[in-house]
């Protein structure tokens, strides 16, 4: 999900300067954007970077202009789903099928606050997904700690 935000917010920031009557042309120039957006989202952005001409990997940008951010919404929308689910399956397993039932006569925005309750929209659904990423996080951390002392304890003392 961080990895095709930082893909995203690439490609606009490349829209953005041809818009603006200044577009980025030159290998520095995309290196340094690249650089500077991709700290935003990734510890191995930045100045001092190891991971140079990286501006080469935004194939979409060329190929399949605005795809990526596709791949950020559905990896948004996964995870609420599965928090959702998680929560309250009988009553997801209904919101998400009346939702693909009724078909597509409305912005996506509208038809996911009808059906499910909540939009795209807001930024929630954004804290939502860092929400369940740190909640699965901790259980597996917590998962880990407790095979590690099954593990260090004295035989016979029933670890």
């Amino acid at each position: 999900m961080f990895d095709n935000a930082r893909a995203s917010a690439i490609e606009q920031a490349l829209y953005d300067s041809a818009t603006a009557g200044t577009p980025l042309t030159t290998p520095d120039a995309l290196e340094g954007l690249t650089q500077r957006m991709g700290r935003e989202y990734s510890i191995w952005y930045g100045d001092g970077s190891e991971r140079t001409d990286q501006w080469i990997n935004t194939i979409h940008y060329f190929t399949w202009p605005l795809y990526r951010v596709n791949y950020v919404y559905s990896k948004l929308l996964a995870l609420k789903y599965f928090d959702l689910y998680q929560r309250d399956r009988g009553d997801f397993v209904r919101r998400y099928t009346a939702l693909l039932s009724h078909g597509y006569d409305d912005q996506p925005d509208a038809l996911l606050r009808r059906f499910m309750g909540f939009g795209l929209s807001g930024g929630t659904l954004v804290d939502d997904a860092v929400r369940v990423i740190e909640a699965r996080t901790a259980e597996l951390e917590r998962l880990y700690a407790e095979d590690g002392a099954r593990r260090e304890a004295p035989a016979g003392t029933g670890g």
